[in-house]
């Protein structure tokens, strides 16, 4: 009994650590937190500062393979919290997936992103979570 509670504890942890990073990336995105200094277009095309284009971003950030490891993560952590002995052919092929992106995610960010990028502000909080703690935990 003592190890399941250990077991659900530590799924929870690692649900929380996601969901710190991903829904604070999502709520900087959507409320416009930290406006972006880029003059030029993203791939999905520009948009507006402020509320206006809170739509626009959300799509520009849902085009980086960090945001949707840690979704996956985030959803398959949080089922595991809620049913630690969750099993079936679907869900552990989400969850291995998930393991295999966010450790991509955490090793190619460290290696080839972080000497050339300096977050600011809250997107400093949320790239850790992001490219450092979700990883190392999950």
């Amino acid at each position: 009994m003592a190890s399941s509670i250990t077991t659900r504890r530590l799924f929870g942890l690692n649900a929380l650590s996601a969901w710190i990073g991903f829904g604070g990336q999502f709520l900087i995105n959507l409320f416009d937190l930290v406006p972006s200094m880029r003059t030029e277009p993203t791939l999905l095309g520009g948009s507006e500062p402020g509320l206006p284009g809170a739509i626009g971003r959300i799509f520009d950030s849902m085009t980086y393979f960090t945001n949707w490891s840690n979704l996956i993560v985030c959803i398959t952590l949080t089922m595991l919290f809620l049913n630690p002995e969750r099993n079936g052919r679907w869900f552990n092929t989400l969850r291995h997936t998930g393991i295999l992106m966010i450790t991509m995610a955490g090793i190619l960010f460290h290696i080839l992103i972080a000497p050339y990028y300096a977050p600011e502000s809250w997107n400093a909080v949320t790239s850790l979570f992001e490219h450092y703690i979700t990883p190392i935990l999950t």
